[in-house]
């Protein structure tokens, strides 16, 4: 499409947008389409640059946080990617973009990034996937899908060189970094000093973010990408004590994998992955939801969001579960792929109180939920109702739910040793999948583990 003005593109703009976006559902234009051709139209009129920050900006300020230690080469080439406005694979597909991107991620081998980059067997890219691997690692690999990528979609502005350039000053401070923690930062009105986990800090990336969203040159897959990144960047898993972004973008990836099985259209996958990736960021951070999210995402992302956070004042089993993830199916969705891997790493020997009791009732409630929409039975009802315990021991679980201090799990089972009609949290997405009972009984003879501190919900 040939160059236009400035002036007559901005004019046009509107009512294109309109059209499509107002007239494509009617058209059948789903709406990551309907999002494709408004960013064509924006490229090929000049509006939209092929990297949405200044270069020497993102560099610059990137070096230094990758200096401190705050974010390491692959969750930086990460933030990088998603600054960019096409992709090779991908074009101008926001959608496709961030599937590949989130099973990019979550490749546990060489195989899995070959997939996700559709690095056919015996093409060029495939041996140069595989000789990354061979020498460096399945990190490096990913970091090198990134970059060239990166390379694609700035038409080579941003080069490869330029930015492994800024990795060196990462690998060279190495062995100051020590253990990453919380950092200190003011609040916005500069009173209130909070603690964070973030890679950038608030003040420096937010006011871009808002500036870029509200002038059309950035979505909400690129937003989504760079919150789950940024304030997670120094978080670590309790646990695992992997990256803490292993954590939603897992979640992301379950949800591609197991939406389709209760019937979701590809724009609401679309829309529950994006919410995936938001879910924890206002946890432990200097983000605030309520006030920050609506600033750089569109609403209905928000609002789905907003269900999935928990507030300090709401109450879990009631407020939360009930009330916000239960009575929406996309939300319940994300909260149940949330559980289904914060279980993934339960011993059956030591769980936590959550992993034993929580986490299984929860589940179950929330399955229930998305493939009986029009139901309006509650949390209590559902337990009773399914003899999963009496309302008396519900009870007793929920009340010791918002226990602060650590819990005896093997004390609770003597008096609730036995879940009926459950299905196991590990089986929850299973075709078939039986309901048995999960019997405690047994930890009345071992060492127990505590309940989480760090409040997963």
């Amino acid at each position: 499409m040939p160059s236009f003005n400035k002036k007559i593109s901005r004019r046009l703009l509107p009512p294109f947008k309109a059209i499509v976006g107002v007239g494509g559902s009617a058209f059948g234009v789903p709406k990551g389409r309907q999002d494709s051709l408004i960013i064509r139209f924006m490229s090929a009129t000049g509006q939209l640059k092929d990297f949405a920050a200044r270069k020497d900006w993102w560099l610059r300020n990137g070096s230094i946080e990758l200096a401190k230690g705050n974010i390491d080469p692959l969750h930086f080439s990460l933030m990088t990617s998603a600054m960019c406005s096409r992709h090779e694979d991908s074009k101008f597909n926001r959608a496709d973009y961030l599937f590949r991107v989130v099973k990019l991620y979550n490749a546990k081998n060489i195989l899995d990034i070959c997939n996700a980059e559709s690095a056919h067997q015996g093409s060029e890219e495939r041996k140069r996937i595989l000789d990354i691997f061979r020498h460096e690692g399945l990190e490096a690999a990913k970091i090198d899908c990134l970059i060239r990528d990166i390379e694609f979609g700035t038409r080579g502005k941003l080069t490869a060189e330029e930015i492994h350039d800024s990795f060196k000053i990462y690998k060279k401070h190495e062995r100051l970094r020590g253990e990453r923690g919380t950092r200190t930062e003011l609040s916005a009105d500069g009173k209130k000093v909070q603690k964070t986990y973030s890679a950038f800090p608030k003040k420096v990336l937010f006011p871009l973010l808002e500036v870029l969203f509200q002038q059309g040159k950035i979505t909400d897959e690129q937003v989504s990408l760079i919150n789950c990144i940024n304030y997670h960047s120094r978080e670590r898993r309790r646990n695992s004590k992997e990256s803490y972004i292993s954590h939603p973008m897992a979640v992301a990836g379950l949800v591609i994998d197991f939406a389709t099985m209760f019937g979701f259209s590809e724009e609401e996958v679309l829309l529950a992955v994006k919410a995936a990736l938001n879910h924890d960021i206002g946890e432990k951070s200097n983000f605030v939801m309520k006030d920050d999210l609506p600033k750089i995402v569109r609403d209905d992302l928000r609002q789905l969001v907003g269900r999935l956070h928990k507030e300090d004042s709401e109450d879990y089993f009631d407020d939360y579960i009930d009330g916000k993830c239960g009575h929406n199916r996309l939300a319940a969705l994300v909260k149940l792929c949330d559980i289904y891997h914060n279980s993934s790493d339960v011993d059956a020997e030591r769980p936590s109180f959550k992993q034993a009791y929580v986490y299984p009732i929860v589940a179950n409630f929330l399955l229930y939920k998305i493939c009986n929409p029009k139901s309006a039975m509650g949390i209590d009802d559902f337990v009773a109702l399914r003899g999963i315990c009496s309302r008396k021991d519900f009870l007793k679980i929920k009340e010791q739910s918002k226990e602060d201090h650590k819990v005896a799990v093997s004390t609770f089972a003597a008096t609730i040793p036995q879940l009926n009609n459950i299905i196991p949290v590990q089986n929850i997405f299973d075709e078939n999948p039986r309901r048995v009972p999960l019997d405690y009984a047994h930890l009345l003879r071992k060492e127990d583990s505590p309940l989480q501190c760090r409040p997963d919900v």
